[in-house]
Formats: structure tokens, sequence, C-alpha cells
């Protein structure tokens, strides 16, 4: 089961059942993890735009921004020889070793873009924050886009 702490950083109402049914999605999806704990913190346009630019170097808010303390990535070091003689070397990052930490992560949410979003898609904001929730799980999980660096 995975348990949540709710930091609100806004004037926002947290809606509590759809974050619970966003976890439960994701519950379904990843099978049974023990007693697992995640932060859920909501956070003003102006933190996600700063926390998605030192994180991601996108200079925008985003709906949902997931740091996993679940994951190590391991991979290769690869080595670039430039044609000026300097090196330059970069990691492969293809490996995941899970940790059987109790706390996996935290969800960073700006509820500004969440509502756009749900507006955009024509769907209730309780819904679009459910399918965030279930969304953000599987990254803190490892479960990233093909176009994920």
């Amino acid at each position: 089961m995975i348990r949540y702490q709710i930091v609100n950083a806004t004037s926002h109402t947290v809606d509590k059942k759809a974050i619970e049914a966003g976890l439960l999605a994701a519950e379904k999806k990843l099978g049974d993890l023990g007693e697992r704990h995640i932060v859920i913190e909501f956070v003003t346009p102006g933190e996600s735009k700063k926390l998605n630019s030192k994180l991601r170097n996108k200079h925008e808010p985003t709906d949902i921004i997931s740091l996993s303390s679940m994951e190590t990535r391991v991979g290769e070091q690869v080595v670039t020889e430039n044609k000026d003689g300097s090196i330059d070397f970069d990691i492969k990052q293809d490996k995941y070793i899970a940790n059987d930490w109790p706390i996996l992560g935290q969800l960073v949410i700006c509820f500004e873009c969440v509502e756009a979003n749900a507006k955009h898609a024509g769907q209730p904001v309780s819904r679009e924050l459910e399918w965030i929730i279930e969304h953000g799980m599987l990254h803190v999980m490892g479960f990233h886009h093909d176009d994920d660096k």
C-alpha cells in the first residue's frame, strides 16, 4: 500500500479522493509494493517553473515533476575523443537498480497546469489529477518515456 503525505504551498484545496484513485491505479499496474510512502507537494506555477528549469532545462511550469528515491541509475561511461584531442564522457543510462527503501520519492504538482490540461482535454480536474498521480508514480518507479533522458 502506498501511503502519502501532502504538502500544499498553494491556496487550492487538495482533492484527496483523486489522489487516492491515482495511487490505486498506479498500484494496480505496479503490483504489490508493500508499505511505501510518497510525498505529494502542490506548488505555484513560479515554483514549478523554477524546478522544471533546474531539473529538466525546460523554462516553463509543468503539471508534475517526479523525484525518485526508489531507483539508482547505472550504466556505462562513454568516452569520446574530440578532433582537438580533448576528451568528453557521458553516461549511458540503460539499467536501473530498484531499492527497497520505504520512501519512494516526491511528486511536485502545479495545480494551475493540471487545471489547464483538464480544460484542454475536456475532462474534470479531478480526473486529470488522478491521471497525473498515476503517471507520476510510474515515473518514480523507473518507467520513463522513450524520449526521456
